[in-house]
C-alpha cells in the first residue's frame, strides 16, 4: 500500500477524529441520559413536538453516526492507499471490494424500498391496546 498521498492521510485523520468524537459523545449520552431518566422524566415525553424528539432520537443516536462515519472514512482511506499501490494484485481485490461495498448499497436501497409503509391508525373493528 501506497500511503504516501495526502488524501489517505487527510481521510485517515477524518476518521480518527470522528471515532474520537464518538467516544467522547457517546460518554456524554451515556452520563446526560443515565441521571435524567426516570419515570417523571418519561412522562413528559407526551409533550414534546416532533421536532423535539426527532433531535432527542438524533442526539441519542450521533455516536453511533460519528462511528459510521468513521468507519467509511477509513475504508475510503485504505481504498485510496491501495489503489495509488504499484501492485496489480492488490488494485484488482481492492476494485472487487469496492464493487462488492457499492452492491451491498444499493442492495439496502432496495430492501428498504420494498419494505411496505403501514398505517398509524388501526384497522377497524380491531381492538386498540394501550399500554
Amino acid at each position: 500500500m501506497d500511503f504516501n498521498t495526502p488524501a489517505s492521510y487527510a481521510f485517515a485523520l477524518i476518521a480518527f477524529s470522528a471515532a474520537l468524537l464518538s467516544v467522547i459523545s457517546g460518554a456524554a449520552v451515556v452520563i446526560i441520559y443515565e441521571t435524567g431518566v426516570v419515570h417523571k422524566d418519561m412522562k413528559c415525553l407526551k409533550n414534546l413536538s416532533r421536532h423535539q424528539i426527532i433531535f432527542l432520537l438524533l442526539w441519542l443516536a450521533f455516536p453511533s453516526i460519528c462511528l459510521a462515519v468513521a468507519t467509511c472514512f477509513l475504508f475510503v482511506s485504505l481504498f485510496t492507499a491501495c489503489f495509488c499501490s504499484s501492485n496489480p494484485i492488490v488494485i484488482v481485490i481492492i476494485a472487487l471490494g469496492c464493487l462488492v461495498f457499492f452492491i451491498n448499497g444499493f442492495l439496502t436501497l432496495y430492501v428498504f424500498k420494498c419494505v411496505p409503509h403501514l398505517d398509524a391508525k388501526p384497522a377497524e373493528g380491531s381492538a386498540r391496546r394501550d399500554v
